[in-house]
């Protein structure tokens, strides 16, 4: 079930490049430990709805935080 977006804040132009491409480019930031900036990007989770992460690894992922949250629990 997909739940409304709560946190991530987008502009108009941010939630139509959502509806089309699918992901849509929000803020630099910097974490505590990381040597520079890395871009956030918000894009739709299947179970949670809109949600917010940065690329991982190699590949360049974007995760779920909630989903990696309650995979952890089982």
């Amino acid at each position: 079930m997909q739940q409304p977006e709560t946190q991530v804040k987008l502009t108009t132009l941010q939630r139509i490049r959502l509806e089309i491409l699918g992901i849509t480019p929000t803020k630099k930031r910097r974490q505590p430990g990381w040597s520079g900036e890395l871009q956030f990007y918000a894009f739709k989770c299947p179970t949670h709805g809109i949600v917010e992460d940065y690329p991982h690894g190699y590949r360049q992922i974007l995760r779920c935080r909630k989903c990696r949250e309650q995979n952890k629990e089982y």
